[in-house]
């Protein structure tokens, strides 16, 4: 062989060697791309799932301020009746005693009433008994 055909399948193998060393590392940068991707799909992934997550938590705590509600509500609603049957049983004890009032001096008085009778009939009696 001689120098020019040896310089020049040295050269032809130099080209080679330049043009797989540009194409591993445009390979290399494109992996490095892709990998970036994958990295950044896995991220907006891990997003999208700490979102859903959000939301979730957030129907959940709204549905429990319902219920709260709710029962603030009917426990206000449960307060008001028992306020509105303690008045009508103080209303109700109210008038039984006065109801019962002038029973129990009417009670007085016809106690009274029987005393004096017991008294004159006794008198009479006595005076009865002294003619």
């Amino acid at each position: 062989m001689t120098w020019r055909k040896c310089g020049s399948a040295f050269q032809q193998e130099r080209d080679k060697s330049e043009k797989l060393a540009r194409e591993l590392q445009a390979a290399s940068a494109a992996n490095k791309n892709a990998a970036h991707d994958q990295e950044l799909n896995e991220c907006s992934g891990l997003l999208q799932q700490e979102r859903d997550k959000a939301e979730q938590l957030a129907r959940e705590l709204a549905a429990a301020w319902r219920a709260l509600r709710s029962q603030a509500t009917a426990m206000a609603d449960n307060a008001a009746q028992d306020q509105q049957l303690s008045d009508l049983a103080a209303g109700a004890c109210s008038r039984w005693k006065r109801r019962q009032r002038p029973t129990k001096t009417c009670g007085r008085w016809n106690a009274a009433r029987n005393q004096d009778l017991q008294q004159q009939l006794a008198a009479r009696g006595g005076a009865s008994a002294g003619t």
